[in-house]
């Protein structure tokens, strides 16, 4: 028979597996930090172009409460938690006087926003309760601007019928 060795327990602070997860979850968290909260990488500028009937900072204040994000219960701006998709359809769903919105990220801090407005081809009259209102529609039939008389330089268009009018729709 053998005689039975006795093995000394290794610490675990000498192993490299030990060392090799540490230094992947300091790496891990390292990243994480610099892309979702290093202020570099937080958006300070706002850059909107191409809206004359709607405010600038109507738009800002609603693009600043879309950026803001929770991160494990802080605060972030960060540019890679933006989304120009949602951003956009935000934009073009709050304000029925834009058609689109074309949202870029620029640079490391900034957002770039080129806003297109719709232009009135038509004025549309129609029965809503027992008043009729009138409203601008664009060039493809969406009403986005409800005016008190109609205009004399567009075609009018009348309707008896008695439906609600949705506007950006």
């Amino acid at each position: 028979r053998k005689p039975h060795k006795i093995k000394t327990k290794k610490s675990i602070f000498k192993s490299r597996v030990f060392w090799l997860v540490i230094l992947m979850f300091i790496l891990i968290g390292t990243i994480f930090y610099f892309l979702f909260f290093y202020k570099w990488f937080q958006i300070k500028n706002l850059i909107i172009s191409g809206n004359e009937k709607v405010a600038t900072s109507n738009i800002e204040a609603l693009i600043l409460e879309k950026i803001k994000k929770q991160v494990l219960f802080f605060n972030s701006q960060s540019i890679f938690l933006i989304s120009p998709t949602i951003v956009s359809n935000t934009i073009i769903g709050n304000f029925p006087d834009i058609s689109s919105a074309t949202v870029q990220r620029r640079l490391a801090n900034t957002l770039f926003i080129n806003i297109k407005e719709r232009v009135p081809s038509v004025v549309f009259c129609g029965l809503i309760g027992i008043s009729e209102k009138c409203f601008f529609l664009d060039e493809i039939g969406v009403a986005f601007e409800e005016i008190a008389t109609p205009a004399m330089d567009f075609l009018v268009i009348r309707r008896n019928e008695n439906k609600e009018i949705v506007l950006g729709k």
